[in-house]
């Protein structure tokens, strides 16, 4: 350990040993190992395998990690190792990769970033019990080196410190995104949501870093055309700026995508303006197939991305088989209740469930169940369901927990922000495929605000009647969002947890993004940027200076190294590839003037061309 930390770390070893080191009991929510796609996925994954663990001891556990489809499928698995000051010297207890490994010491240290990756989780598990680390490792699957981002929990195993913990290889960091693992051919080939959001999130980068500059490997480079795979670029307007289809999008002309006449082809709904809005979003049309030329359901996905001070959305699709049947998880591989619900991988999780409990349960217990359980129902977290029309005015409700009322009678229409019925898209939507994502505006019950929703829909049977059945979540750190009145430094100063922090960063990146260096001031003085011990940074990626920070005392402006703050670390490098990190470290709080542990979160954003880290930090024992 570095000098600099010599007395911090006895320091924050004691609050950290004081702590209570025990992990959730895996009763809200929980996955397997193959549903593992997600950082969210990897969490919980961690969490049910350290409960799991905890409930029967090593010697099952060691077994259990190494054979069930449940804890290893594919590149994902369970690993535990020693807590030490180096690979040369942690054993590993749990390998599954290589059990004959098991009980023998790592070997020659991992190093990404600056140092041992064994001395990073050494360090930080003396500032926190748990958290994530970014580090590059062999994909047994694919035996290649790839950037690997793990979560890891403090535990005891056979009386020796340990971490048990989980990763994901991502194939859509600013470090990856890789032509042979991400390309148009693979979406088409593979026909799947997954690969079409990777693909997507992989020409928004190379679109924002480029700008303008894209047009001509969007035209040329085979990588980004396959089949009926096609990226397309659009103003805010709906204009089509640049595609690897040089003449139309998917046979129409671009204003479809608009609010000009050829938005019928999404009935009306103004598709910019959400992708706008939600950052993201699944599209969901006809369109001819540029190979069979037969007029097909399509589905499509796009970002908002902003290039050389422009926001533009990028986008793709495929055509799904027609014979697709509908895939994805059981409740049993990935289980999640009302309570547990926190974002869009939450939602789709949920709402499996729900279709199994009413296959199960049949249609009044369900009705009951979805009312009155808290396993349905928390917060701004319930369950609809309503018959199949095109209007609300046609519309017969079934289940609708905010206002139970209005059971057996229909809903009426709701024209939201976007441009029509919200029922008639839903019904357009779910005509085209099984199961799809819609984005619109709605009531919030737990704040009578008139709140932009993603929800999650599913065609089902109720008692012989075609209807639907879903869930949503109303997030507060969109584009088109980001209230001042929800995501400020002051409510984060109150409520220190790491899903705040997260907001807080990503609604300070969105304005870093459409203002450039002119946000520096307004980061640094505003008091919505700016409270107690929370105020935010920026550091040029390029050249390691700090762009602005809110604290004068903190380590950029200090002089002082943030390698000497994360052992040797270079958060900088970090963030640039993965594009966003968590960092433990202890620091001086200038709120109390005491050195405390911290939990900082970083995101890399492109500023007028310029790849800049922004972060901002709270002071907390544990995450």
């Amino acid at each position: 350990m570095r000098p600099l930390f010599q007395s911090l770390a006895i320091w924050s070893f004691m609050v950290a040993v004081a702590a209570a080191h025990s992990t959730a009991p895996c009763q809200e929510s929980k996955i397997s190992a193959s549903q593992v796609t997600t950082e969210r996925d990897v969490k919980l994954f961690v969490e049910c395998a350290a409960a799991f663990l905890e409930e029967i001891g090593p010697d099952e556990a060691r077994r259990a990690f190494n054979e069930d489809v449940r804890w290893k499928h594919g590149a994902t698995y369970v690993f535990v190792v020693e807590i030490d000051p180096s690979g040369v010297t942690a054993r590993r207890f749990v390998f599954p990769p290589n059990p004959s490994q098991e009980g023998k010491p790592r070997g020659a240290p991992l190093i990404d970033f600056g140092t041992d990756l064994y001395a990073e989780i050494y360090r930080a598990m003396d500032v926190v019990d748990k958290g994530w680390f970014y580090y590059s490792n062999p994909n047994p699957q694919t035996g290649n080196r790839e950037f690997k981002s793990s979560y890891v929990i403090e535990t005891d195993w056979n009386g020796n410190r340990a971490v048990i913990g989980a990763g994901l290889y991502a194939r859509d960091l600013p470090a990856t995104c890789h032509a042979a693992d991400v390309s148009a051919s693979i979406v088409s080939a593979g026909m799947d949501d997954q690969r079409l959001r990777e693909f997507v999130r992989c020409a928004a980068m190379m679109v924002e870093s480029r700008g303008y500059f894209a047009k001509q490997e969007l035209e040329t480079d085979p990588r980004w055309s396959s089949g009926g795979t096609n990226v397309f670029v659009l103003d805010m307007m709906g204009n089509q700026v640049m595609s690897s289809n040089r003449v139309r999008i998917n046979g129409f002309a671009s204003h479809e995508w608009g609010r000009e006449a050829g938005a019928v082809q999404f009935g009306g709904r103004d598709l910019a303006a959400a992708g706008g809005v939600f950052g993201e979003a699944f599209v969901y049309y006809r369109s001819y197939h540029p190979e069979t030329w037969a007029y097909q359901p399509k589905v499509g996905f796009m970002k908002r991305v902003v290039a050389q001070g422009v926001p533009l959305l990028v986008g793709a699709g495929y055509f799904p088989d027609a014979q697709q049947t509908e895939k994805g998880a059981t409740c049993s591989d990935d289980y999640v209740t009302a309570s547990a619900v926190r974002n869009r991988d939450d939602i789709e999780a949920f709402v499996r469930c729900a279709v199994e409990y009413v296959a199960e349960h049949g249609e009044e217990e369900a009705r009951r169940a979805f009312n009155q359980d808290q396993r349905w129902r928390h917060g701004p977290t319930y369950l609809f369901v309503f018959e199949k029309a095109d209007s609300g005015n046609d519309s017969t409700t079934f289940v609708f927990p905010p206002d139970p009322t209005r059971a057996g009678a229909f809903f009426g229409a709701i024209i939201d922000a976007f441009g029509n019925d919200f029922f008639f898209e839903i019904d357009r939507v779910l005509s085209l495929v099984d199961s799809g994502w819609i984005h619109y505006a709605f009531t919030n019950p737990a704040t009578g605000l008139h709140e932009p929703k993603a929800s999650y829909m599913v065609n089902i049977d109720w008692n012989g009647t075609p209807a639907f059945i879903g869930a949503g979540v109303y997030e507060r750190d969109l584009p088109g969002t980001c209230n001042p009145t929800e995501v400020n430094a002051a409510l984060l100063d109150s409520d220190q947890t790491e899903a705040n922090l997260r907001e807080f960063v990503n609604c300070a990146a969105y304005q870093v993004q459409s203002s450039g260096y002119f946000a520096g001031p307004v980061l640094t003085a505003d008091p919505r940027w700016k409270h107690g011990s929370i105020y935010l940074f920026a550091i040029d990626a390029n050249t390691g200076k700090t762009v602005f920070s809110g604290n004068p005392a903190s380590f950029s402006v200090a002089g002082r190294s943030p390698e000497l703050l994360f052992g040797g670390r270079d958060l900088i490098a970090s963030t640039a590839a993965f594009g966003s990190g968590r960092w433990h470290f202890s620091f001086n709080n200038p709120a109390s003037g005491m050195v405390e542990p911290k939990l900082a979160f970083t995101r890399l954003v492109m500023a007028q061309g310029v790849p800049l880290v922004i972060g901002s930090g709270i002071n907390a024992v544990s995450h």
